[in-house]
């Protein structure tokens, strides 16, 4: 017995040994992996430093980004590894110059400075590089619940029996579940949360709306009994309730509802019943809704830190603040911070259509002069015109033409249009913008000579996320949502956006927005 457990446990030991040997090895791999570039351009500079005079900046730059790119694309570790490879080889190469005329000072202060300069940098971007990872981690955690929550919500409100309808502040129908097709027969869910209150009994109409009204303008609570009519004509009895699902400064975002049949409980006390039932149900949505809320205030706090960071030490290091930039590294520091530019670009157009479909966005109006807000964008995009070798013609009113608008907000929605206008249209071109008074109103049209629309994408161009395919669209690239902001924007303030197109000639994009 004593025999057999001492087999035993020496077989155990030997298989840990085992182990912890093959884990040893396979971190040894790892590092030779990682550091193989390191050490490729380490014997690339030891041959230019023997062979080719004068290539002492050029084996600095080379080792520099072999660094950076180690800790930006590796992490923190490797990158401080890299970094004390290339302190070695360079106390190396200031020994080994020690007794011929290289060696000088100046030699042994460069030495100083990268023994100083390369572990602490690529301490910095491994650091930045980690913090980066995690950040990028938690928000595709957050925006995966928010997408399983929004999926749960619609499959529940879409398996439940009753009718589950949402509607906006504004009190227009904005989404109807299938069980509203099923009831009324021939109404789609997108016809009948336009024309629900076609199905209506005529006696109950008048009462209906008014209660609703008191609930849209108060923001109590909306429960009434009504007969809707069926696919077969008759009319059944149920009770339609509507909550205002609030936001943390107390504005509705929507009012969530259902309507549930009460032709065989009306009488008797299964009511009850399934008002606790809608109750808990409603608890689940809000509950589901926070979930969404939260991963839009986890992405506006926590998003952009990490590539602001980028840009601050990027720019930083263009302007000298870690020494002397060669032109070559300026080059690569340039691309580096151009690509972080993009990178906030897409950020900001998330969370600008993630604050406005949350209803976050806050007009603040004010008059403005419409004449000299558009004259305005259109001097301080001339440059980029200029340098697309475009003619951009405003064609004012002879008064001014004052509207009451967010002039932050307003100015965004236009310099996205004529920004579009001309990334869309060739070299050579022109873009003309007009500004009219018609019917009480302040249109602004935005042509240009670019490459079109096809008619049947035409009704899809304002929809989030749309890129539709042109020849030039792979050249200006872009996320597919500033359009649909621009819609959702131009609407906050009561107005409409509309676009005609033909392919190959241009396109024309209407803003029509009230005068003060």
């Amino acid at each position: 017995m004593h025999s057999n457990w001492l087999h035993k446990n020496t077989g155990h030991k030997k298989h840990s040994h085992n182990i912890t040997t093959s884990v040893k090895h396979s971190c040894i791999l790892r590092t030779l992996k990682a550091q193989a570039p390191t050490i490729v351009a380490i014997l690339v500079s030891e041959l230019l430093m023997r062979y080719s005079s004068g290539s002492g900046n050029v084996v600095i730059i080379l080792l520099l980004a072999l660094t950076i790119y180690t800790a930006l694309f590796i992490g923190q570790k490797q990158g401080l590894i890299s970094a004390l490879l290339v302190v070695f080889y360079d106390y190396y190469v200031i020994l080994a110059s020690s007794v011929s005329p290289w060696f000088s000072w100046q030699t042994l202060q460069r030495g100083v400075v990268i023994a100083i300069a390369f572990p602490l940098l690529a301490l910095v971007i491994g650091r930045l590089k980690e913090r980066n990872d995690a950040l990028l981690a938690r928000e595709k955690a957050a925006r995966k619940a928010a997408e399983a929550s929004e999926r749960q919500l619609r499959f529940m409100a879409e398996s439940m029996p009753q009718k589950i309808f949402t509607i906006k502040p504004n009190g227009e129908a904005d989404y109807a579940n299938p069980q509203w097709q099923e009831y009324t027969g021939s109404l789609s869910p997108q016809e009948a949360k336009k024309n629900w209150l076609s199905v209506i009994h005529p006696a109950d109409n008048k009462e209906n709306m008014e209660l609703w009204q008191h609930s849209l303008e108060t923001g109590e609570p909306f429960q009434f009994e009504h007969r809707l009519k069926r696919n077969d004509g008759k009319y059944i009895w149920h009770i339609t309730r509507a909550h205002a699902l609030r936001d943390e400064t107390g504005a509705i975002t929507t009012w969530i509802g259902s309507t549930t049949d009460i032709e065989d409980v009306r009488k008797t006390r299964k009511l009850e019943a399934n008002t606790a039932r809608l109750i808990k149900q409603r608890a689940q949505l809000l509950e589901l809704n926070n979930a969404k809320d939260e991963f839009i205030s986890l992405a506006s706090h926590q998003l952009r830190t990490p590539a602001t960071g980028v840009k601050q030490y990027v720019n930083m290091a263009l302007d000298g603040y870690g020494g002397k930039v060669s032109p070559k590294l300026r080059t690569f520091l340039e691309k580096a911070n151009d690509s972080n530019e993009r990178q906030l670009s897409v950020i900001n157009d998330l969370l600008r259509v993630a604050q406005i479909d949350a209803g976050k966005v806050v007009l603040n109006k004010e008059d403005t002069d419409a004449v000299k807000l558009i004259a305005d964008i259109v001097r301080e995009q001339s440059s980029k015109f200029s340098s697309r070798d475009q003619t951009v013609t405003f064609k004012k009113p002879k008064s001014k033409l004052r509207i009451h608008t967010d002039a932050t907000k307003l100015r965004m929605v236009i310099e996205n249009v004529i920004d579009n206008a001309s990334k869309y249209t060739p070299t050579g071109k022109n873009i003309t913008i007009q500004l009219t008074r018609s019917h009480g109103m302040a249109k602004i049209a935005i042509k240009d000579e670019g490459v079109g629309i096809a008619e049947k994408d035409i009704k899809k161009i304002f929809q989030k996320f749309l890129r539709l395919d042109n020849p030039m669209s792979m050249e200006v690239g872009g996320t597919g949502l500033g359009l649909y902001w621009v819609k959702k924007v131009v609407e906050l303030h009561g107005g409409s956006v509309s676009v005609t197109s033909k392919v190959g000639e241009g396109s024309t994009f209407t803003i029509v927005l009230p005068l003060s």
